[in-house]
This record gives C-alpha cells, structure tokens and sequence, in this order.
C-alpha cells in the first residue's frame, strides 16, 4: 500500500458504528471536515482554533504515516518522538503546544486517556523544554511599551498612507489589548465616535467571547483622530478597518483587501526596526504585552489588568509581567531593608 493510499480509523467513544477515516494525504480542510462531522460542538471553536487544530491533525497524521503508527490511539512514546520530529525541523515552543492541544482533543472525543496528562507525560514535556531550550525561547518575545510606541511614532511621520494607516492601527492595538485576530477583525460598523472625541470599539466572536456578545473598548481622543485620519484618507466607511495600501497607491482607487492576522503583526516588527528596534524581540501580541506591562508598572492590580485585556485568568498576567514584580520578591525586599537599616549600598 502506497502512502497516498494509507488511511486508518479513528473511532470515537460516541458513535462506534461510523469511524472517522484519516488519510494522510487529505488536506487539512478534508480532515478537519471529516472530524467535525462527528465531534460534537466543533463549530464551537473560534474560526483559528479550528484552523489549526485541521493543520494540526493533518501534520501528526503524516507524520504517524511516515513512521507506521497508530494515527489513534497514540502512546507516550509515538508523541514523544512526534516532539522530537518537531524540534529537528525548528519548530518553536508554542507551535509544539497547538499540536498538543490537538492530539488532546482527539483523546477527549475519544473518551480516552491521554498518556501527556498523566505525571510521565508532564515531566516529558518538561523535559524536553529544558533540553532544548524551549522555555528560554518562549520568554524571548516582549512586549511594546508606550516608550517604545512613541519612539515609533516619532520615526514613522509623514503623510504616506501606510505610515497614517500604520500610526493609528499601532495605537488602536495598544489602547484596546487586543490580540492580532482580533485588530484584523475590526469593523467601521462596530465604531462609536463621542462629543469629546473619544470613542470606543465593540468587538465581535472573539477567542474569549465565542457568543459574540462583543466587548466594548473605549479608545482615547488622540488615537482616534489618528484613526479617523485613516479612515477619511482610505474613504472607509464600512466593513473592515485595516486595509492593504498597493505600492503607489494614490487613493484613487478603493482599498478592497483588509489585512490579514499575520500582517498585523509584520506591521509591528517592521516599525519596530524602523525605530531602531530588534524586530525579533515582538510579535502580534507585544502591543497587548506591552499594554500589560505599562498597566502594572503604573500600579493596576492583577484583576484591572485582567478587566482591560479580557483575560479570564490572572495567569496570562503574571506571565507577561513577572520580571517587573522582582521587587516583590522575598530577597529583594530584604536587600531593601537592610540598605535602608544600615545604610549600606
């Protein structure tokens, strides 16, 4: 049997009469397609966990191919090789993570236990983290800072319409902690404009918010009229709000493509080198790490912090903002007291 010919079952608890075929070769849509027939409340997930949990079972699909195993049930041994397979080829921390999360969802619909939550299948993982450097890589993203901000805004002057369109997308992400999805979502009609020249921008379906009630996010006078500039210039009165500018464009022609998530964040790292900064520190996220960041060191709490980036836990927040709570440690405070006791440095 030749590998395009492979295929294997994945028999899930709740309906064992009509297994799920897998084949290696299917795209991602047609496996993902093929799973959601028979996992109850896929469509429950925002539109990218579903994406990439169809990429996701498409990869360990192949690679269970390649190496003659069980698409499912996998053993602690099969993924660990899986994970190796990955950091041969590069893969960063977080990419490991989404194929984790969905082999896991396959063992939930399955009703089966997963080898990776049992104490072994941590320690691996830990493991393999610390062996190759995977933590370390994690911490390397940081956030942008207001400072940083304004030192971008400073350099990206001028009335090019990507420089306009970029100052008021970079200020918009800032203000409101949003997620890079979530920036690219943004729509004209979910606008509100206020006498004193704020306003406020209520989103819809979001990772955190899969009823689409909407969180509203208020936006200051001075960012809004950099947005409104935006706006007037592109002639945007409807539908999304970041659009791609074409080379030369001259504002003729109406701006039809709206930006993808991945070009926020290509937008981010550009100004940052504009700006003199190291465009591989920052990601889609650094506006809203850096937000966090500034919101802490002003002295917000954990549950403010939480409130203003719609986090449901307040272990995102001590993640991104534990290297400024080194005061609070227990040794430094004792440094401090003691220098202040005795007066030495």
């Amino acid at each position: 049997m030749t590998q395009t010919e492979f295929t294997q079952s994945l028999i899930l608890a709740s309906d064992t009469a009509n297994p799920v075929e897998l084949m290696s070769s299917s795209s991602p849509a047609v496996i993902g397609s093929r799973l959601a027939t028979a996992i109850p409340f896929f469509n429950g997930y925002a539109v990218n966990t579903r994406r990439s949990l169809m990429a996701s079972w498409k990869i360990w699909a192949e690679f269970a191919t390649q190496e003659n195993i069980p698409i499912f049930p996998p053993g602690l041994e099969d993924i660990e090789r899986f994970l190796l397979a990955g950091i041969a080829k590069g893969r960063k921390r977080a990419t490991l993570e989404q194929y984790l999360f969905a082999l896991d969802q396959l063992f939930q619909f399955a009703g089966a236990e997963n080898p990776m939550k049992a104490k072994n299948g941590r320690m691996l993982w830990k493991q393999l983290q610390n062996d190759h450097g995977l933590v370390e890589e994690q911490d390397k993203k940081q956030g942008l800072l207001l400072e940083d901000l304004d030192r971008i805004l400073a350099v990206v002057g001028g009335d090019e319409p990507s420089a306009i369109r970029d100052r008021a997308l970079l200020l918009v992400a800032y203000e409101t902690m949003t997620r890079r999805s979530e920036v690219a979502s943004m729509k004209v009609e979910k606008l509100e404009f206020k006498k004193d020249g704020s306003g406020a921008i209520r989103l819809g379906k979001t990772k955190t918010d899969q009823s689409g009630k909407g969180a509203r996010l208020p936006i200051s006078a001075d960012t809004m009229k950099h947005l409104q500039e935006w706006l007037e210039l592109a002639n945007i009165s409807e539908g999304p709000i970041w659009r791609a500018v074409p080379a030369r464009w001259a504002g003729k022609r109406p701006l039809l493509r709206s930006l993808e998530a991945r070009e926020v964040a290509r937008i981010i790292k550009r100004r940052a080198a504009q700006a003199g900064l190291n465009p591989t520190l920052f990601a889609g996220h650094s506006t809203r790490i850096g937000a966090a960041e500034d919101l802490v060191a002003d002295g917000a709490s954990d549950v403010q912090v939480m409130q203003a980036g719609r986090w449901k836990s307040p272990t995102m927040v001590a993640r991104y903002t534990r290297h400024l709570r080194d005061s609070d440690n227990a040794m430094m405070k004792f440094r401090a007291k003691r220098r202040t006791d005795t007066g030495m440095p």
